[in-house]
């Protein structure tokens, strides 16, 4: 593991009291490229994850279109009446 430290940034007031406020952590300079590497690995694969849950999502989307087109179709053809 990489011993790590919570980084406090300031401070932030409520009901009248200054409470601190932390955000990202503090680590030795000999990890921060090791942990720069981890964190674009692990933001790689959100990015991916979010790109293939987009597709399926339009891929559902056409689904949908098609089975909706071949449903009027389907109703046109029985139920319209035809002129002739």
């Amino acid at each position: 593991g990489i011993d790590a430290a919570p980084a406090m940034v300031g401070f932030d007031f409520r009901d009248g009291r200054s409470v601190p406020r932390f955000d990202g952590v503090i680590v030795c300079d000999e990890m921060a490229d090791a942990l720069r590497e981890a964190a674009a690995g692990v933001a790689e694969q959100e990015e991916d994850k979010q790109l293939h849950n987009r597709r399926k999502r339009a891929l559902a989307h056409w689904a949908e279109l098609l089975r909706s087109l071949r449903l009027k179709a389907r109703l046109e053809a029985d139920y319209v009446r035809q002129d002739g």
